[in-house]
């Protein structure tokens, strides 16, 4: 999810979440079995230290991307308080959830509309799977990731913003509107995996107080 385009780095990145699971939850005595591959890929991160600045920079920006899906597909499943869902409405969102957002290492993310614009290109393949990883951590106590129940529960909510992303059209000219996500490039959940549909009886408050702003921006009278 981090390196959907660097083979090398998502290898030592998946290495290195194995060796944290181990340790989190397997056994707690002194010995744990590591698969060679992924103790290969420890070493050499360990030497070469490569990998924190590039993985750093990717999950702030990944999760940028995760959020204007989210916004899009929260935009949606409320039209009377949100009406027309556009991307104008989602980027001035991941605006205001950038700049309200620190990262574990205590800094913010990217807030620039532009940059916003390139961390929605950039991370478009696995968009749906950093929309799922926000949407299951807004649920306090949610251990992602820690059984073989929460992976397909992660799976089932990435599925089905897989779904929404692959078939809503924004608002475009005519004969430009395309889906959000381009089916040929995403990192696709099987079909086999049933989907989980999020039910929220109201928007949050972050949402509508941002169109609230939004709306203002749009009147001038901000």
């Amino acid at each position: 999810m981090v390196f959907p385009e660097q083979e090398s780095l998502r290898r030592t990145q998946y290495a290195i979440a194995s060796a944290r699971y181990v340790l989190e939850y397997g056994p707690q005595d002194s010995s744990v079995v590591v698969d060679r591959d992924a103790l290969v890929s420890l070493v050499k991160a360990a030497i070469s230290n490569g990998i924190k600045t590039p993985h750093d920079r990717n999950y702030k920006r990944a999760t940028i991307a995760g959020n204007y899906l989210v916004a899009l597909y929260l935009m949606s499943s409320f039209p009377k308080q949100f009406k027309l869902p556009s991307v104008s409405k989602a980027i001035y969102i991941a605006k205001k959830y950038a700049k309200t957002t620190t990262y574990r290492d205590e800094t913010l993310l990217t807030s620039s509309e532009s940059e916003i614009r390139k961390c929605i290109i950039e991370f478009k393949s696995v968009a749906h799977l950093w929309g799922a990883r926000l949407v299951l951590e807004s649920y306090p106590g949610e251990a992602m990731f820690a059984t073989q129940q929460s992976v397909v529960k992660f799976l089932g909510v990435a599925g089905a913003l897989q779904d929404f992303g692959c078939t809503f059209r924004p608002p475009a000219p005519k004969n430009k509107a395309l889906p959000l996500l381009d089916q040929k490039t995403i990192w696709r959940v099987p079909d086999s995996i049933a989907r989980l549909y999020t039910h929220w009886e109201r928007p949050s408050d972050f949402m509508v107080q941002a169109m609230k702003t939004y709306k203002a921006r749009q009147r001038g009278s901000l």
